[in-house]
């Protein structure tokens, strides 16, 4: 069809985040406002593999319970193997393999970032990969955004 699509995400507000959907040989194009962003993205997303490896690839802060609120653990530099044992919602119960560190993270920010990414053989991202997720559904596309690498600890 030789259609293509631009997604602009605008900065969260106090009424959400602002979404443009552009479409460049139709000419429509549509706007909406996200009222939480993170919860759209994890209705999208498939559970992140629990058999699979991940890395972090901005610093995390790991803690003792699934809420904000508990206990530290740890703070991890990027860089280091994990994997995900249990998920609920945005916060994930990792072991660290490296460095013997087990607890509760996000790996999704509350800014929006990702912060795992999923270790794939030979280096290739999957179509349709959201940081270390994949889409529910693909409908024959794929939409790929990467992790970003975020230095400030931000659960």
């Amino acid at each position: 069809l030789g259609l293509t699509f631009r997604f602009f995400w605008g900065m969260p507000s106090c009424q959400g985040s602002a979404c443009a959907l552009l479409a460049s040989a139709s000419g429509r194009s549509c706007y909406f406002v996200l009222e939480d962003p993170i919860q759209f993205l994890l209705d999208l997303q498939k559970p992140l593999d629990c058999n699979a490896r991940y890395r972090n690839v901005g610093q995390v802060l790991v803690r003792e319970g699934e809420t904000l609120k508990s206990k530290r653990v740890a703070s991890l530099d990027a860089g280091h193997l994990l994997r995900v044992e249990k998920q609920s919602g945005r916060r994930v119960y990792v072991h660290f393999e490296d460095c013997e560190v087990k607890g509760w993270m996000s790996h999704i920010n509350q800014l929006g970032y990702f912060l795992l990414t999923k270790e794939l053989d030979a280096g290739h991202t999957a179509a349709g990969t959201v940081g270390a997720s994949e889409m529910k559904v693909s409908y024959g596309a794929a939409i790929e955004l990467p992790s970003m690498r975020c230095d400030t600890e931000i659960e």
